[in-house]
């Protein structure tokens, strides 16, 4: 089986979007590693991050992040495999 790991320093966007299905390119795991994430509204699996950054923030399956700040909504899904070290709530 093989692995797959992407790896950027920081990205930003509107709406981002990462999980099993939209970086699936090879069958087997898939990763994705950055320093900082930032956007307005944010879903994301299978990532490792140092920041993510946004107004409405979506953790999920297979994730490790340390720090997570938001304007609107944040919601982590609650599984074994999904880990936030910190949570901050950002004023507008």
């Amino acid at each position: 089986m093989r692995h797959a790991t992407s790896r950027i320093n920081e990205f930003g966007g509107e709406t981002i979007k990462v999980g099993s299905k939209s970086i699936n390119v090879y069958k087997g795991p898939h990763r994705l590693e950055a320093n900082i994430i930032e956007g307005d509204n944010i879903f994301l699996e299978h990532t490792t991050a140092k920041v993510v950054r946004g107004k409405n923030v979506v953790i999920g399956a297979h994730c490790q992040i340390d720090l997570v700040e938001y304007s609107t909504s944040f919601k982590k899904l609650e599984r074994l495999d999904c880990r936030v070290e910190e949570v901050r709530k950002l004023d507008e």
